[in-house]
């Protein structure tokens, strides 16, 4: 049960870099905005101005490319876990498999009206998809060394 909820799960955020990214460029500025407002108000009370707004966007929007490969990272190694014992062969594919998914998910805009191929935002994705790789490596390896003792 653990592994085919755990696969699910990556499907699932797959689908959801996917869907993100090829949204069109009003439609990804309508989630992202959205998703400001929303957090926003969970911490500021009344009206939010433009300008904190704005602020608080751009960076949800810078940060959730690394953010989101980051969980990627996780969730890939924690399926890989699952099949694979070698942690080594986890961590390739998974850095293998992220890159993969990182260069797709932004050379595909290139056809999306409003969007555009971002190099420096794919490399926030590698960089995030890096750090949850190592972060679940350095876990797993931990995990070990408590189970041996």
């Amino acid at each position: 049960m653990k592994k085919v909820l755990l696969i699910f799960i990556l499907i699932f955020w797959v689908g959801l870099i996917l869907f993100l990214s090829f949204q069109t460029g009003t439609d990804t500025a309508d989630t992202s905005l959205g998703l400001t407002r929303y957090i926003l108000g969970i911490f500021m009370e009344g009206e939010i101005s433009y300008e904190t707004m704005e602020y608080w966007h751009m960076i949800f929007r810078l940060w959730a490319h690394p953010g989101i490969f980051f969980f990627y990272a996780m969730l890939a190694t924690g399926v890989l876990a699952e099949f694979v014992e070698n942690k080594a062969v986890c961590f390739v594919v998974t850095i293998f498999s992220g890159i993969v998914l990182a260069v797709f998910s932004e050379v595909g805009k290139l056809n999306i009206p409003g969007r555009h191929c971002d190099v420096k935002e794919m490399g926030l994705n590698i960089a995030g998809l890096l750090v949850g790789s190592f972060i679940m490596l350095i876990v797993q390896t931990v995990s070990e060394k408590v189970k041996e003792k």
